[in-house]
């Protein structure tokens, strides 16, 4: 039976209890003891210990390659859990129909692979099958006037179709979802993108809204024609101009939620492209845990190649989902949704819509952070927040430096508002999710202190004292983001990413800072 919840369930009765609160907020407390320890050490130079007759490692070192090593073991785990819960009934229903490679199925469902290279290995198994099957029908019926001139067009085809036979069949029921597509300054190119690959999608039961956020007569009849070529059964178009993407999605989500056969309700952002499975998985999952109240993908970046920028910031996309969101994902509490796929039980939306839509913070109404803002709703009310590793998007990214520096600022604004949202009930959430609140809050502050105190030393003893830093920081990040790159995406690019300290040191720092001291501004920034 489903988790129960309503208004009176995202209260806070333990705030009223002084006789246990120490108990209650023991987790605080740990994380604060971490805290003050890392700044006093900090404060006093000390060190904890020297490597190589060299490299000195100061408490705020120590807890850097701790939270790294504990990052990547609980990514790790939670990757092989939930994509465990995702493909074990598409291998049971493969070994159902074919038992003679049932372990071949069962071995593959032991490997903790990215969903593609799985899916790869999948349908080998279901072309061995069929040329079993055709090897078979010859030598029982030869048909000497049998046409093979295709039969590699022939076999790819079944191939598919008994991909999404078995897909479909492995669900024991298929409940209909809704998908929201807000667009502002959508190009024609990226909606019929969007719409193509909902298009493909192997999960049928599929309802799309199309919220065209702006008052452009060219888009309103290209999405019109868009409409019609698929078929127009499926898909919704409404006009809601210049009033905010939360407000697209508003007016979305409130159609799918006056109907009481949509289960799950999605939201896509306009210059996204989903994979063929993305919908079907994110519902298996869904489907597995009725505590389960919003959940959100694998986003991978389209326009990898344009340039260096694209690039980097395309392996951060990587790290910030595969080991991020993962770890988190291991207690289910992630902090983040991703507007390019995230999707929401229609029952919690219910109740979240309201004080979603009309957030306010500092007086002002919230223009963005509409998804990170979803996570919260849904964490403060007792419910999960998870990732889904197997449920891929694709989505681009700025290529040209303004535009990626705004957007990283919005980011950071929404990140700094929904942490300090977080603080009344963060002693509810697992210990680990506290730590990364409070690394997320405090650390940087400490980061920008070292930072001025290297400098001063610079200037005082010469900016060869920099030296051993500058090599450790490079080291750390090959040791833990581009070797574990290269090791699960078999991408020797990734030794590039490096490279990437140079944007989070001469970029994102400050514009954290500046995201902090300029809370107030909700201007968008971007598109």
């Amino acid at each position: 039976m489903e988790r129960s919840f309503s208004t009176q369930a995202s209260a806070h009765p333990d705030l009223t209890l002084p006789a246990d609160s120490l108990i209650k907020r023991w987790k605080i407390g740990a994380v604060l003891v971490i805290v003050i320890a890392v700044i006093v050490n900090a404060i006093l130079g000390n060190v904890l210990f020297t490597l190589f007759g060299w490299v000195s490692i100061t408490m705020y070192g120590l807890v850097v390659i701790a939270r790294k090593i504990i990052q990547i073991y609980l990514a790790i785990s939670s990757n092989r859990s939930r994509r465990l819960t995702v493909r074990r009934p598409l291998v049971e229903e493969f070994a159902r129909q074919y038992p003679h490679l049932a372990d071949r199925a069962y071995a593959l469902l032991r490997q903790n692979q990215p969903y593609e290279a799985f899916k790869t290995a999948f349908l080998q198994l279901l072309e061995d099958a069929h040329d079993e099957y055709e090897l078979q029908s010859l030598e029982e019926s030869p048909a000497p006037g049998r046409s093979d001139t295709l039969p590699w067009l022939y076999n790819s085809v079944w191939v598919q179709r008994k991909w999404e036979q078995i897909m479909s069949s492995s669900f024991p029921y298929m409940p209909y979802v809704g998908l929201v597509i807000p667009t502002y300054r959508t190009s024609k190119l990226e909606l019929q993108r969007l719409v193509e690959s909902l298009e493909n999608q192997t999960y049928p039961h599929l309802w799309v809204s199309i919220v065209l956020n702006e008052n452009s007569e060219e888009l309103k009849s290209f999405t019109h024609k868009l409409i019609r070529k698929y078929g127009g059964g499926k898909y919704i178009r409404f006009v809601e101009p210049r009033k905010g993407k939360r407000n697209a999605m508003r007016m979305g989500f409130a159609d799918f939620l006056d109907d009481p056969q949509v289960k799950y309700v999605f939201n896509v952002d306009s210059d996204s492209k989903l994979h063929p499975d993305a919908i079907a998985n994110a519902v298996r999952l869904f489907e597995s845990d009725p505590d389960i109240g919003c959940l959100t993908g694998d986003i991978h970046v389209a326009n990898t190649d344009v340039n260096l920028l694209t690039r980097l910031t395309a392996q951060r996309f990587f790290y910030a989902f595969n080991v991020e969101r993962a770890a988190q994902n291991r207690f289910d509490a992630v902090t983040c949704m991703s507007g390019a796929f995230m999707a929401v039980r229609a029952r919690v939306l219910r109740e979240i819509l309201n004080p979603w839509a009309n957030q306010r913070f500092l007086g002002q109404a919230c223009n963005f952070g509409d998804d990170r803002h979803i996570s919260t709703l849904v964490l403060e009310r007792g419910l999960k927040s998870v990732y889904c590793p197997d449920s891929i998007s694709l989505t681009d990214v700025p290529h040209e430096m303004p535009m990626w520096k705004r957007q990283q600022t919005r980011w950071a604004r929404s990140a700094w508002r929904e942490t300090l949202i977080t603080l009344p009930w963060l002693h509810r959430l697992p210990l680990w999710i506290v730590f990364e609140v409070a690394y997320l809050l405090v650390f940087p502050f400490i980061l920008w202190g070292i930072l001025i105190a290297l400098g001063y030393r610079a200037v005082i003893y010469g900016p060869q004292v920099l030296l051993p830093y500058f090599v450790v920081v490079i080291a750390l990040n090959f040791i833990f983001n581009a070797f574990y790159g290269i090791v699960v995406n078999r991408d020797f690019r990734y030794l590039l990413g490096p490279l990437y300290l140079f944007y989070q040191f001469v970029y994102l720092q400050p514009l954290r800072l500046w995201a902090l001291i300029s809370l107030d501004i909700t201007r968008w920034g971007t598109k």
